[in-house]
Formats: structure tokens, sequence, C-alpha cells
């Protein structure tokens, strides 16, 4: 089965994404930049290894689409500078993780802080995915350029 990787930078085929570049950047922010996307994931890590510890952490995986029309909608959404890849798993046994990636975050105007564990309950839960993503501790490889 094939997935779909959302990227800015140009790959070739057989090109391997390794897992934990997401962590990777979150690790290397200091004083200065730590905001909202620091919390998010700090809570969401917090919620998966208390609740949901056979899940992947999104702190050491790679993320993906299913659909090449989800890709686009993510990237549309995300970056439109950025690139779609069509990619496959290497290592099927590693877990998987099915989630609503606009389910990562509150909405509306509500407190963020009150409602981000509420919020990372739920995207560890997978109920009701409209927008799904394909959260993997699986390095995946580049098959072709999508768009």
């Amino acid at each position: 089965m094939s997935f779909f990787h959302v990227t800015q930078i140009q790959l070739a085929p057989r090109s391997i994404i390794l897992p934990g570049n997401w962590g990777r950047i979150l690790r290397l922010y200091n004083r200065s930049n730590v905001g909202e996307v620091l919390y998010r994931e700090k809570t969401l890590e917090d919620i998966r290894r208390l609740q949901f510890p056979n899940k992947p952490s999104r702190l050491n995986s790679v993320f993906m689409l299913e659909t090449v029309e989800e890709a686009r909608h993510f990237r549309d959404q995300t970056n439109r500078f950025a690139l779609i890849y069509e990619v496959g798993i290497l290592e099927e046994s590693k877990p998987i993780h099915r989630g609503d990636y606009y389910k990562c975050s509150p909405q509306g105007n509500e407190s963020f802080l009150d409602q981000m564990e509420t919020v990372a309950l739920a995207y560890w839960q997978s109920s009701n995915i409209q927008h799904p993503e394909v959260v993997s501790e699986s390095a995946i490889e580049i098959l072709a350029l999508v768009s």
C-alpha cells in the first residue's frame, strides 16, 4: 500500500525519509520561539505516553496522507510551495496511528490551554476522522513525485 508525503525538499525516487525529523525540529526550539506548536506537541506526546503507549510517538515518526487529494488539501492549507510524493512504508511492523490532522489543535476562540488535553485525547482515540493522517515510526521510501 502506498501513501503520500508532503515536504519542501526535492527528492529522487528511492530516496529514504527517516522518522523523527519533526521531533528533531521541535527539540531545536529555544526560549524565544516556544509557543503553540511546541505546547501542542508536548501535550499530544504526554497523552500518548500515558493513555496510548502502543501508538507511535509523533516525535519519532513520519507523517503521510492516504490519498493524493488529501495530500493536496494538506499542502494547500499548510505550505503551497511543498511537493507531494507517493511513498511506501519500509518497516510495516512498526506502530502506525491514523488520526485527523485537523484535530491536533483546538479550534475556535476558546482557551488553547483549557482545550488542549481534550483535543489530544480525541486525536489519539481516532474518532470521526475527516482529514486522515498516518503517523508511523517506519522510514519511508519515495516512489514518485506526484506534484
